[in-house]
């Protein structure tokens, strides 16, 4: 095993020089991740609204054509006998 031995102060400036490239290149992760996860966020709730806004579409759709498809003709529907109070 080899082992390479510094004066204190050239130790102090390869470990500082090592310390600076770590967090400069920790600070870009960062900073690019979040960039990422930031845009996939956005993504997401914008097609959680579309989803919403397509539902509620939807709802009104069969809201409307149930109103509209039940009967206010003066013609009643044909009353079905039904069994319920006799059992």
């Amino acid at each position: 095993m080899a082992v390479t031995l510094f004066h204190g102060s050239q130790f102090a400036e390869v470990l500082q020089d090592d310390l600076r490239y770590a967090s400069c290149t920790l600070r870009w992760l960062y900073i690019t991740l979040a960039q990422r996860f930031q845009n996939i966020i956005i993504i997401i709730i914008i097609i959680i609204i579309i989803i919403i806004t397509i539902i509620i579409i939807i709802i009104i759709i069969i809201i409307v054509t149930s109103s509209s498809s039940s009967p206010s003709s003066p013609l009643s529907p044909v009353p079905v006998f039904s069994p319920w109070p006799f059992l």
